[in-house]
């Protein structure tokens, strides 16, 4: 069942997507108040929006997240020295604690 009552919406004008009275935009073709519900509103064509069956989806992931193969970075790197450091030192010194901990 439907959000609102169909005597509560219309039909846009250039995909005819029924929409609800109040709205100011079309969700199917991005048509809106601002453009006078035309086909091509200049504020989605600068945005690179088109219609869906022209939509790249891995350019778009790409665009937004760039190459997933990044190198790590030095942050992370560090990161890692100082684990297996921390590993080393540990299981050197856990005998030595081990041994301790027997005499109590």
């Amino acid at each position: 069942m439907s959000r609102f009552c169909p005597a509560d919406s219309f039909n846009c004008p250039h995909c005819g997507k029924e929409l609800p009275a109040e709205a100011n935009r079309c969700r199917r073709c991005g048509a809106s108040n601002e453009c006078g519900w035309q086909e091509s509103c200049e504020e989605f064509i600068e945005d690179g929006y088109t219609e869906d069956d022209t939509f790249d989806y891995e350019a778009f992931v790409e665009r937004e997240f760039g190459n997933s193969d990044r190198p790590a970075t030095e942050q992370t790197k560090n990161f890692w020295i100082q684990l297996v450091i921390l590993a080393v030192v540990v299981s050197l010194l856990l005998p030595f604690a081990v041994q301790l901990l027997s005499f109590f």
